[in-house]
């Protein structure tokens, strides 16, 4: 559905390919795809699929940390309210509660 917009872009705003460019795209593929991967199958083997999925949730802590830390980007207060709640919905999914028998 992006694609004609992604055609009109690249028509209209030619890319030029920079060192920084092909540094961040590289950083882009292999944490964000190898090694993001690798581990989400890695958890697999240990725990049920709803337990590692819960874990996919926390994506925007990283991927925020490594824009500020990396690129300089300013974090909103709404952010970090947003990711607290996040990340206990996560912490509150991961506790193992007894089962009953």
């Amino acid at each position: 559905l992006m694609s004609p917009w992604a055609l009109y872009e690249a028509a209209t705003r030619p890319m030029i390919a920079t060192p920084w460019l092909f540094t961040v795209q590289s950083y882009c593929i292999v944490f964000g795809g190898v090694i993001a991967f690798s581990l989400h199958y890695h958890a697999l083997r240990f725990w049920p699929m709803s337990r590692v999925f819960l874990w996919g949730n926390l994506l925007p802590i990283t991927t925020m940390a490594a824009a500020w830390f990396i690129l300089d980007e300013a974090v909103s207060a709404t952010f970090w309210i947003s990711i607290t709640l996040v990340a206990t919905a996560v912490a509150i999914g991961q506790k193992v509660t007894p089962t009953k028998s």
